[in-house]
Protein backbone atom coordinates (compact mmCIF):
# COMPACT_ATOMS: atom_id res chain seq x y z
CA UNK A 1 0.00 0.00 0.00
CA UNK A 2 1.29 3.46 -0.86
CA UNK A 3 2.24 5.56 2.13
CA UNK A 4 -0.61 8.05 2.26
CA UNK A 5 1.08 9.91 5.09
CA UNK A 6 4.10 10.99 3.00
CA UNK A 7 4.47 14.75 3.46
CA UNK A 8 4.41 17.00 0.38
CA UNK A 9 7.00 19.64 1.19
CA UNK A 10 6.37 21.85 -1.88
CA UNK A 11 3.61 24.01 -0.36
CA UNK A 12 5.65 24.54 2.79
CA UNK A 13 8.74 25.52 0.82
CA UNK A 14 6.65 27.89 -1.28
CA UNK A 15 5.18 29.44 1.84
CA UNK A 16 8.62 29.94 3.39
CA UNK A 17 9.85 31.64 0.22
CA UNK A 18 6.82 33.92 0.15
CA UNK A 19 7.21 34.72 3.83
CA UNK A 20 10.92 35.45 3.41
CA UNK A 21 10.33 37.67 0.42
CA UNK A 22 7.61 39.59 2.21
CA UNK A 23 9.77 40.14 5.28
CA UNK A 24 12.54 41.37 3.02
CA UNK A 25 10.17 43.83 1.35
CA UNK A 26 8.89 45.01 4.76
CA UNK A 27 12.44 45.71 5.90
CA UNK A 28 13.21 47.56 2.69
CA UNK A 29 9.97 49.53 2.95
CA UNK A 30 10.77 50.56 6.52
CA UNK A 31 14.24 51.68 5.49
CA UNK A 32 12.84 53.81 2.67
CA UNK A 33 9.38 54.56 4.03
CA UNK A 34 9.54 58.23 3.07
CA UNK A 35 10.55 57.49 -0.50
CA UNK A 36 8.31 54.45 -1.26
CA UNK A 37 6.64 54.79 -4.62
CA UNK A 38 3.04 53.94 -5.50
CA UNK A 39 4.29 50.98 -7.49
CA UNK A 40 6.17 49.61 -4.47
CA UNK A 41 3.12 50.01 -2.24
CA UNK A 42 0.97 48.24 -4.82
CA UNK A 43 3.45 45.39 -5.15
CA UNK A 44 3.58 45.05 -1.38
CA UNK A 45 -0.21 44.86 -1.17
CA UNK A 46 -0.28 42.23 -3.90
CA UNK A 47 2.33 40.15 -2.08
CA UNK A 48 0.35 40.46 1.16
CA UNK A 49 -2.70 39.17 -0.68
CA UNK A 50 -0.73 36.26 -2.15
CA UNK A 51 0.67 35.46 1.29
CA UNK A 52 -2.83 35.41 2.78
CA UNK A 53 -3.93 33.02 0.07
CA UNK A 54 -0.89 30.87 0.77
CA UNK A 55 -1.63 30.70 4.49
CA UNK A 56 -5.27 29.83 3.82
CA UNK A 57 -4.21 27.14 1.35
CA UNK A 58 -1.69 25.59 3.76
CA UNK A 59 -4.16 25.62 6.68
CA UNK A 60 -6.83 24.04 4.49
CA UNK A 61 -4.41 21.30 3.44
CA UNK A 62 -3.38 20.67 7.05
CA UNK A 63 -6.98 20.46 8.27
CA UNK A 64 -7.98 18.29 5.32
CA UNK A 65 -5.01 15.99 5.82
CA UNK A 66 -5.70 15.63 9.56
CA UNK A 67 -9.34 14.78 8.89
CA UNK A 68 -8.35 12.31 6.18
CA UNK A 69 -5.75 10.74 8.47
CA UNK A 70 -8.26 10.34 11.32
CA UNK A 71 -10.89 8.85 9.00
CA UNK A 72 -8.44 6.42 7.46
CA UNK A 73 -7.17 5.38 10.89
CA UNK A 74 -10.68 4.57 12.11
CA UNK A 75 -11.34 2.60 8.96
CA UNK A 76 -8.02 0.77 9.29
CA UNK A 77 -8.67 -0.14 12.92
CA UNK A 78 -12.07 -1.56 11.98
CA UNK A 79 -10.53 -3.55 9.13
CA UNK A 80 -7.74 -4.79 11.40
CA UNK A 81 -10.29 -6.02 13.93
CA UNK A 82 -12.09 -7.99 11.22
CA UNK A 83 -8.81 -9.40 9.93
CA UNK A 84 -7.89 -10.58 13.44
CA UNK A 85 -11.27 -12.31 13.71
CA UNK A 86 -10.63 -14.06 10.40
CA UNK A 87 -7.16 -15.02 11.58
CA UNK A 88 -8.59 -16.55 14.73
CA UNK A 89 -11.21 -18.47 12.76
CA UNK A 90 -8.50 -19.85 10.51
CA UNK A 91 -6.55 -20.88 13.59
CA UNK A 92 -9.55 -22.84 14.83
CA UNK A 93 -9.89 -24.47 11.44
CA UNK A 94 -6.21 -25.40 11.58
CA UNK A 95 -6.79 -27.15 14.91
CA UNK A 96 -9.74 -29.08 13.49
CA UNK A 97 -7.73 -30.16 10.47
CA UNK A 98 -4.88 -31.32 12.71
CA UNK A 99 -7.37 -33.43 14.66
CA UNK A 100 -8.80 -34.88 11.47
CA UNK A 101 -5.33 -35.66 10.17
CA UNK A 102 -4.78 -37.97 13.13
CA UNK A 103 -7.67 -40.11 11.92
CA UNK A 104 -6.23 -42.82 9.68
CA UNK A 105 -9.59 -43.41 8.01
CA UNK A 106 -9.53 -40.02 6.33
CA UNK A 107 -8.23 -39.48 2.85
CA UNK A 108 -4.77 -38.01 3.36
CA UNK A 109 -4.74 -36.39 -0.10
CA UNK A 110 -7.92 -34.44 0.67
CA UNK A 111 -6.53 -33.33 4.02
CA UNK A 112 -3.37 -32.14 2.26
CA UNK A 113 -5.39 -30.08 -0.21
CA UNK A 114 -7.35 -28.49 2.63
CA UNK A 115 -4.15 -27.69 4.48
CA UNK A 116 -2.62 -26.01 1.43
CA UNK A 117 -5.75 -23.93 0.91
CA UNK A 118 -5.73 -22.96 4.57
CA UNK A 119 -2.10 -21.89 4.38
CA UNK A 120 -2.92 -19.70 1.39
CA UNK A 121 -5.74 -18.07 3.36
CA UNK A 122 -3.43 -17.47 6.31
CA UNK A 123 -0.84 -15.88 4.02
CA UNK A 124 -3.56 -13.61 2.64
CA UNK A 125 -4.48 -12.54 6.15
CA UNK A 126 -0.85 -11.72 6.96
CA UNK A 127 -0.57 -9.73 3.74
CA UNK A 128 -3.77 -7.83 4.55
CA UNK A 129 -2.44 -6.92 7.97
CA UNK A 130 0.81 -5.70 6.40
CA UNK A 131 -1.19 -3.49 4.01
CA UNK A 132 -2.46 -1.44 6.94
CA UNK A 133 0.96 -0.97 8.55
CA UNK A 134 1.41 2.45 6.93
CA UNK A 135 -1.70 3.74 8.67
CA UNK A 136 -1.80 1.93 12.03
CA UNK A 137 1.73 0.57 12.19
CA UNK A 138 2.15 1.52 15.85
CA UNK A 139 -1.11 -0.16 16.85
CA UNK A 140 -0.18 -3.32 14.94
CA UNK A 141 3.21 -3.42 16.68
CA UNK A 142 1.52 -3.12 20.07
CA UNK A 143 -0.98 -5.87 19.16
CA UNK A 144 1.87 -8.14 18.02
CA UNK A 145 3.79 -7.48 21.23
CA UNK A 146 0.68 -8.36 23.26
CA UNK A 147 0.38 -11.61 21.31
CA UNK A 148 4.06 -12.39 21.94
CA UNK A 149 3.70 -11.84 25.69
CA UNK A 150 0.58 -14.02 25.73
CA UNK A 151 2.52 -16.85 24.10
CA UNK A 152 5.30 -16.49 26.68
CA UNK A 153 2.69 -16.49 29.44
CA UNK A 154 1.21 -19.70 28.07
CA UNK A 155 4.60 -21.41 27.95
CA UNK A 156 5.56 -20.36 31.49
CA UNK A 157 2.24 -21.51 32.91
CA UNK A 158 2.77 -25.05 31.60
CA UNK A 159 5.33 -26.70 33.90
CA UNK A 160 5.21 -29.91 31.85
CA UNK A 161 7.83 -28.34 29.63
CA UNK A 162 11.25 -29.87 30.31
CA UNK A 163 12.99 -26.56 30.89
CA UNK A 164 10.29 -25.37 33.31
CA UNK A 165 9.92 -28.36 35.61
CA UNK A 166 12.39 -26.91 38.11
CA UNK A 167 10.42 -23.67 38.52
CA UNK A 168 8.26 -23.51 41.63
CA UNK A 169 4.55 -22.74 41.47
CA UNK A 170 5.17 -19.45 43.27
CA UNK A 171 7.79 -18.38 40.72
CA UNK A 172 5.43 -19.31 37.89
CA UNK A 173 2.65 -17.28 39.48
CA UNK A 174 4.95 -14.26 39.91
CA UNK A 175 6.15 -14.42 36.31
CA UNK A 176 2.59 -14.74 35.03
CA UNK A 177 1.51 -11.75 37.14
CA UNK A 178 4.38 -9.67 35.69
CA UNK A 179 3.41 -10.60 32.16
CA UNK A 180 -0.25 -9.81 32.84
CA UNK A 181 0.77 -6.37 34.10
CA UNK A 182 2.81 -5.72 30.94
CA UNK A 183 -0.03 -6.90 28.72
CA UNK A 184 -2.51 -4.67 30.52
CA UNK A 185 -0.17 -1.69 30.14
CA UNK A 186 0.12 -2.34 26.41
CA UNK A 187 -3.66 -2.54 26.12
CA UNK A 188 -3.86 1.03 27.47
CA UNK A 189 -1.76 2.23 24.51
CA UNK A 190 -4.36 1.06 22.00
CA UNK A 191 -7.45 2.95 20.79
CA UNK A 192 -10.55 2.05 22.81
CA UNK A 193 -12.35 0.17 20.03
CA UNK A 194 -9.30 -1.97 19.25
CA UNK A 195 -8.46 -2.51 22.92
CA UNK A 196 -11.97 -3.73 23.74
CA UNK A 197 -12.01 -6.01 20.70
CA UNK A 198 -8.66 -7.60 21.51
CA UNK A 199 -9.53 -7.98 25.21
CA UNK A 200 -12.82 -9.69 24.34
CA UNK A 201 -10.99 -11.96 21.92
CA UNK A 202 -8.38 -12.66 24.59
CA UNK A 203 -11.07 -13.69 27.05
CA UNK A 204 -12.60 -16.09 24.52
CA UNK A 205 -9.19 -17.58 23.71
CA UNK A 206 -8.39 -17.98 27.41
CA UNK A 207 -11.73 -19.66 28.05
CA UNK A 208 -11.21 -22.07 25.17
CA UNK A 209 -7.66 -22.79 26.31
CA UNK A 210 -8.76 -23.53 29.87
CA UNK A 211 -11.61 -25.75 28.67
CA UNK A 212 -9.25 -27.55 26.32
CA UNK A 213 -6.89 -28.24 29.21
CA UNK A 214 -9.68 -29.79 31.30
CA UNK A 215 -11.13 -31.78 28.42
CA UNK A 216 -7.75 -33.08 27.27
CA UNK A 217 -7.02 -34.27 30.80
CA UNK A 218 -10.32 -36.15 30.92
CA UNK A 219 -9.83 -37.66 27.46
CA UNK A 220 -6.37 -38.84 28.45
CA UNK A 221 -7.09 -40.21 31.93
CA UNK A 222 -10.87 -40.57 32.21
CA UNK A 223 -11.07 -37.98 34.99
CA UNK A 224 -9.89 -34.51 36.00
CA UNK A 225 -8.01 -33.70 39.18
CA UNK A 226 -8.11 -30.66 41.43
CA UNK A 227 -5.72 -29.41 44.07
CA UNK A 228 -7.42 -27.93 47.13
CA UNK A 229 -6.35 -26.69 50.53
CA UNK A 230 -7.66 -26.02 54.00
CA UNK A 231 -6.29 -22.78 55.42
CA UNK A 232 -5.73 -21.87 59.03
CA UNK A 233 -6.47 -18.18 58.55
CA UNK A 234 -9.98 -18.48 57.04
CA UNK A 235 -13.44 -19.35 58.24
CA UNK A 236 -13.84 -22.86 56.83
CA UNK A 237 -16.54 -24.70 58.77
CA UNK A 238 -14.47 -27.83 59.33
CA UNK A 239 -10.98 -29.20 58.88
CA UNK A 240 -9.83 -31.95 56.57
CA UNK A 241 -9.05 -33.99 59.68
CA UNK A 242 -11.07 -37.18 59.80
CA UNK A 243 -11.33 -37.49 56.02
CA UNK A 244 -9.48 -40.22 54.15
CA UNK A 245 -8.67 -41.23 50.62
CA UNK A 246 -11.75 -42.46 48.78
CA UNK A 247 -14.21 -40.23 50.64
CA UNK A 248 -16.68 -38.28 48.52
CA UNK A 249 -16.75 -34.50 48.74
CA UNK A 250 -18.59 -31.84 46.75
CA UNK A 251 -17.40 -28.84 44.74
CA UNK A 252 -19.54 -25.71 44.31
CA UNK A 253 -19.28 -21.95 44.35
CA UNK A 254 -19.14 -20.07 47.62
CA UNK A 255 -17.36 -17.40 49.62
CA UNK A 256 -15.31 -17.06 52.79
CA UNK A 257 -13.90 -14.24 54.86
CA UNK A 258 -10.81 -14.13 52.63
CA UNK A 259 -12.47 -14.78 49.27
CA UNK A 260 -15.54 -13.16 47.72
CA UNK A 261 -16.21 -15.79 45.07
CA UNK A 262 -14.44 -19.07 44.57
CA UNK A 263 -14.92 -22.81 44.17
CA UNK A 264 -15.16 -24.41 47.58
CA UNK A 265 -15.08 -27.98 48.82
CA UNK A 266 -18.05 -29.10 50.91
CA UNK A 267 -18.70 -32.21 52.93
CA UNK A 268 -21.97 -34.16 52.89
CA UNK A 269 -23.42 -31.81 55.50
CA UNK A 270 -22.73 -28.77 53.30
CA UNK A 271 -19.88 -27.59 55.53
CA UNK A 272 -17.02 -25.79 53.78
CA UNK A 273 -13.62 -27.39 54.25
CA UNK A 274 -11.35 -26.02 51.54
CA UNK A 275 -10.91 -24.07 48.34
CA UNK A 276 -10.11 -25.36 44.85
CA UNK A 277 -6.92 -23.95 43.31
CA UNK A 278 -6.90 -22.44 39.84
CA UNK A 279 -6.06 -25.22 37.36
CA UNK A 280 -5.45 -22.60 34.65
CA UNK A 281 -2.82 -20.68 36.53
CA UNK A 282 -1.96 -18.38 33.61
CA UNK A 283 -5.45 -16.89 33.71
CA UNK A 284 -7.64 -15.19 36.27
CA UNK A 285 -9.53 -17.32 38.78
CA UNK A 286 -12.88 -15.97 37.57
CA UNK A 287 -12.16 -17.36 34.12
CA UNK A 288 -11.30 -20.75 35.62
CA UNK A 289 -14.65 -20.75 37.44
CA UNK A 290 -16.44 -19.84 34.23
CA UNK A 291 -14.71 -22.69 32.39
CA UNK A 292 -15.79 -25.08 35.14
CA UNK A 293 -19.45 -24.05 34.82
CA UNK A 294 -19.24 -24.64 31.06
CA UNK A 295 -17.38 -27.93 31.48
CA UNK A 296 -20.15 -29.30 33.71
CA UNK A 297 -22.88 -27.18 32.05
CA UNK A 298 -24.35 -26.09 35.37
CA UNK A 299 -23.98 -23.06 37.67
CA UNK A 300 -22.25 -25.10 40.43
CA UNK A 301 -24.42 -23.71 43.21
CA UNK A 302 -24.15 -25.22 46.71
CA UNK A 303 -26.92 -27.30 48.22
CA UNK A 304 -28.22 -24.51 50.43
CA UNK A 305 -29.02 -22.58 47.23
CA UNK A 306 -30.79 -25.69 45.87
CA UNK A 307 -27.84 -26.34 43.61
CA UNK A 308 -26.31 -29.59 42.46
CA UNK A 309 -22.60 -29.63 43.40
CA UNK A 310 -20.31 -31.99 41.52
CA UNK A 311 -18.99 -35.09 43.26
CA UNK A 312 -15.25 -35.49 43.73
CA UNK A 313 -13.23 -38.23 45.39
CA UNK A 314 -10.28 -37.62 47.68
CA UNK A 315 -7.20 -39.25 46.13
CA UNK A 316 -4.50 -37.80 48.39
CA UNK A 317 -4.18 -35.82 51.59
CA UNK A 318 -0.85 -34.25 52.38
CA UNK A 319 0.02 -34.94 56.00
CA UNK A 320 0.28 -31.88 58.18
CA UNK A 321 1.49 -31.46 61.70
CA UNK A 322 0.21 -28.72 63.94
CA UNK A 323 -0.79 -25.93 61.57
CA UNK A 324 -0.04 -22.35 62.49
CA UNK A 325 -1.30 -19.06 61.11
CA UNK A 326 -1.02 -18.61 57.30
CA UNK A 327 -0.29 -22.31 56.74
CA UNK A 328 -2.31 -24.60 54.53
CA UNK A 329 -3.05 -28.30 54.33
CA UNK A 330 -3.33 -29.53 50.78
CA UNK A 331 -5.42 -32.36 49.43
CA UNK A 332 -6.31 -33.64 45.97
CA UNK A 333 -9.63 -34.58 44.38
CA UNK A 334 -10.63 -36.59 41.33
CA UNK A 335 -13.80 -36.02 39.34
CA UNK A 336 -15.01 -38.69 36.89
CA UNK A 337 -17.75 -36.56 35.31
CA UNK A 338 -17.17 -36.14 31.53
CA UNK A 339 -17.26 -32.70 29.89
CA UNK A 340 -20.57 -31.44 28.57
CA UNK A 341 -21.36 -31.26 24.87
CA UNK A 342 -21.45 -27.49 25.21
CA UNK A 343 -17.84 -27.48 26.40
CA UNK A 344 -16.67 -29.72 23.56
CA UNK A 345 -18.41 -27.55 20.97
CA UNK A 346 -16.59 -24.44 22.20
CA UNK A 347 -13.17 -25.89 21.51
Amino acid sequence: MKNIYKIDWLPYITLVILLGGTLFLIVEQVKGASTATKLENALFSILQFILSLGFAWILARIVSFSHFQETQKKFAIGAFRRIKEIERSLGRLQDYIDQFARNDTLNSDKVTVIRVSLLNCQDTVKSSIADWSDIIGDEIEVANEIERLKNIRGEIARPDKKDLKSISDKDIENQVDDLNAKIEQLYQNLPAELRISLQDEDMEVQLEDCLRKLINEFDKTGYITFEAFWEYDDNFMRKIDGMKEGDILFVAKGFTDQRDSTLLVYDNNNLTMGVILNECVEYEYDLFMRSMTIYFDQPLLPKYFRGNPINATIIKIKPAEKLIENERQYFYLRCDIPPSNKARMLI
